[in-house]
Order: structure tokens, then sequence, then C-alpha cells
């Protein structure tokens, strides 16, 4: 069951911006999450995921939607133009735990998702580093002009 709290003119677009509750039925009492849906398109998590706000382990996210040349919603995200292979940065996983090593101090490490969108920045204070990752899945780690791809296993 989904609850519109709020409808708001979205600021960068001239789409309306609906904020929904999602309960687990009719009788309101247990919220399962919060989320935007652009009124007239879907849910910002896209045109199959127009319920489930509260849910944990994926990342979902409406890109863009266009007619022709027309753009209705646009998603700003993050872009990667190539990981690199070979670095001299190591890393072992362990859990939801990448273990940078090979890091200077006062290096900035940005981490994304591989939908582009970006998870966090991350600063060394030596030559290894520590960074926790929500979920299993594939992170994209960008560092000066070195760019690596992270697998995380299934735990």
């Amino acid at each position: 069951y989904l609850k519109c709290i709020s409808i708001t003119k979205d600021e960068t677009s001239d789409n309306t911006i609906m904020r929904m509750e999602e309960y687990k039925d009719d009788t309101f009492e247990l919220l399962r999450g919060e989320g935007k849906w652009i009124k007239g398109i879907s849910s910002t998590l896209g045109i199959n995921y127009n319920t489930g706000f509260g849910m944990t382990g994926g990342v979902f996210r409406l890109i863009e939607v266009k007619n022709g040349n027309h753009v209705f919603y646009s998603y700003d995200t993050s872009s990667i133009s190539q990981v690199s292979h070979t670095t001299p940065l190591r890393y072992r996983v362990d859990g939801h735990n990448i273990n940078l090593s090979g890091t200077e101090v006062r290096d900035n490490i940005q981490v994304y998702y591989t939908s582009g969108a970006l998870l966090g920045n991350f600063t060394a204070n030596g030559n290894s580093i520590n960074i926790s990752v929500p979920n299993s899945g594939m992170y994209i780690l960008k560092i000066k002009n070195t760019t690596i791809s992270i697998h995380v296993p299934a735990v």
C-alpha cells in the first residue's frame, strides 16, 4: 500500500515529484520505506521497481526518460572511461570490506557503483585504507589517474 505524503515541483525540470510512503497493508501501521515518484513517469527506482522503497540488496535507479530528442527526466551520473588492469595498488576483499594497499597519505579514493552513482569519497591516512561497502557486487574505485574494478562476493 502506498500513500502520497507530498507533491512538489522539481527544481531542475518541469516534473512533479510525489513523495511516497510504502506500508505492509491498508492499516498503515508498518512503514516499509519512503521513495519518490515522478508524476506520469515512474518511481525514481525505475519502471520495474515502483515499490520496494525500503528493500536492501540492490541498487536501482531511473537514469533517463526521453521521447526522440525531448528529455523528460535525467539523473546526473558519473562515468568512468577506462578501468585499469595493471596497477601498483593491491586489494583484498574480506566480507563487505575492501582493504586497499599501495596508497599514499591523503590520496582521495572515489568508490562508485557500476551504475555510475558515487558511493563515497575516502581519504587514505597511509599506505593502506579499509573501505566498507553496503552489499556484494561490483564496485569501481578511482585513485588519482587509476581506475580499478573490484568484485565483492556474497558472504
